[in-house]
Formats: structure tokens, sequence, C-alpha cells
């Protein structure tokens, strides 16, 4: 696939999320007004993109989300990436479903991650993500969304450029942390959630990655709320409101 969508910010997908790695929830933010910057959170996901109303969506491995990302001596700026790492050496685009994730621990140290970690960073804006809860065979969704109304969390990510036989993908990993106490029930593992006072000097860059990695931990208890949602969500090709509907709270 061909990264096509540097301005092609009608088809944003209003976030992402996605703990230790399937599909993400994401609604888009319609009353929104970004505290912390990087250019108003990317002049709030650019405006061409921000017009009427766009649907909830389950985005899945290699599908395409918004990021948030900055060139040296550039503004932050919202672009549309494939979800999925694609390294220099790939040859096979497909084979970035496998680097969905980087661990917080491991990033800066594992030749596939490393050098984005150190010079590539972005911000993944999303209105939720999903976890499965495994118990013995069955395993059930659950989505997890800010504790705040009509706010986005932002997650943290690295990115690179891939190209091969004439084929340019710009994709991006999701980096993950231990779980908090909200998350550990559900899942040991969730995704590196970036508060407003850490965004500019997480895409910051003149730091280097021993300079952020005290971002690096799992997001405070009282960030998130968590509610059990409907086995539809399983199948990455259902994209609606329907993927959320409340079954059961869980916070």
């Amino acid at each position: 696939m061909v990264h096509e969508a540097r301005d092609a910010f009608s088809e944003v997908y209003n976030g992402l999320g996605g703990a230790s790695g399937r599909q993400i929830g994401v609604e888009y933010v319609r009353t929104f007004c970004p505290g912390g910057n990087p250019r108003r959170l990317a002049e709030y996901y650019q405006e061409s993109g921000r017009r009427g109303s766009c649907p909830i969506q389950n985005i899945a491995p290699t599908e395409n989300a918004v990021a948030i990302t900055r060139e040296p001596g550039k503004q932050p700026i919202a672009e549309i990436l494939r979800w999925g790492l694609l390294t220099p050496w790939e040859t096979d685009p497909a084979n970035g479903a496998r680097m969905i994730n980087a661990r917080a621990e491991t990033v800066a140290e594992k030749p596939s991650f490393r050098n984005s970690y150190e010079h590539r960073r972005c911000l993944v804006p999303a209105m939720g993500f999903y976890e499965w809860k495994r118990s013995g065979k069955q395993k059930t969704p659950y989505y997890f969304s800010a504790n705040s109304d009509n706010r986005p969390i932002v997650l943290g990510g690295i990115w690179t450029d891939w190209n091969h036989d004439q084929q340019h993908i710009r994709s991006f990993s999701i980096i993950t942390t231990e779980a908090n106490d909200v998350m550990r029930p559900i899942h040991d593992r969730m995704p590196l959630i970036i508060t407003p006072e850490y965004w500019l000097d997480w895409l910051n860059h003149d730091l280097s990655g021993r300079a952020v990695s005290n971002i690096l931990k799992p997001a405070k208890n009282n960030i998130l709320r968590c509610w059990e949602v409907s086995p539809y969500v399983n199948n990455v090709r259902n994209k609606g409101e329907r993927c959320i509907f409340h079954l059961k709270a869980l916070f």
C-alpha cells in the first residue's frame, strides 16, 4: 500500500488506541480544545479533517490512523500514518502487523525501534482503546476511555518512513508500559498515555530518548475509565458506535 495522505484529512480517523495491541476505538472530538499545545494538537487534527461528523472507529493493525509528528525545525502536524512500524530492512509491508507495539522497557535498545525512539517520536490522539480479558478459552472485550467527557487520551508512539520497490509508507508503533491498577484486572500491559505537560518534550528533537525516558511510565489511575463491550468489536470490519456500547461498567 502506498502512503498517500499528508493532506487527506477529510478521512481523518479521530485518533486511535490499542493496549497491547489489537484494535482501537476512536471517536471524533468535536468540542476538544487541547491545552498542552503541540501546535494545538496539530491545529486539532487539521481543520479540513474536522468538518462534519465522524463515526466511532475500530482501527486494526495495518490500517491508517492520525498521528501528530514533527520534523526538525518545523511545527507539529497531523498526518495519516499506517499502524505497524516498517523497519528499513523489511521487504513485505504486510509484516508491519508484527510491529504495532514497542515495549517501553526496551524501545531504546531494540534495533527495530531505537532510531525512531531517538529521532521520530509521535503523539497518537484517541478517544479510547480496547483490550481483551482472558478467562480460560474465552476473551471478553473492554473499552478504555478518558475519565473526562469529550477529551481524548494521547498515546506515545514512534514512526518511520519506509521505501521499497517504489512504495513509500509512513508507519508507526504505539509504546506500551506495565499496566496501572485500572488496566491490570484486564491485561498486564497498556499503551503509553502522555499527558499535556509532556507533549512538547515528546516531540522535541533536541531531547534525546534518555532525556524523555521519565515519560515512559504507566498512566495515573484517575485518567481512565473502563467498561465491557460486545464481541461485535472483535470483527475489525465493524466500525460504528455499536463497538463501544456499554454492557457492564468495570471502573
